[in-house]
């Protein structure tokens, strides 16, 4: 499944934006006027869909793949499919390659 291809999602904090395309996601993920920052340093990236954040665009980008639905991670031996490369890793090691 493409970003493209799911449902556009909303900010919960300004009510106002949409989007289904990852950059754009991302940048209003760091850019919302309307997220309260505590800490600018430690909340520098705030979900738009809930109350997840971090410091590190990357991690925003895989949180995000949690609400959009999309797995871009495909297992090599099964049909199994994931949103970060760490839990393919688990999955090969335990499922498959521990035997």
């Amino acid at each position: 499944m493409l970003i493209s291809d799911v449902s556009p999602m909303y900010c919960i904090h300004c009510q106002f934006f949409r989007s289904s395309n990852a950059s754009e996601l991302l940048d209003h993920c760091k850019s919302c006027k309307q997220m309260v920052r505590p800490d600018p340093f430690i909340y520098k990236f705030l979900c738009l869909g809930c109350t997840y954040f971090t410091y590190k665009s990357t991690n925003m980008k895989n949180h995000l793949l949690t609400h959009l639905g999309e797995k871009p991670f495909k297992c090599s031996y099964c049909e199994y499919t994931c949103t970060a490369v760490s839990n393919l890793k688990s999955h090969e090691q335990i499922r498959h390659l521990s035997r």
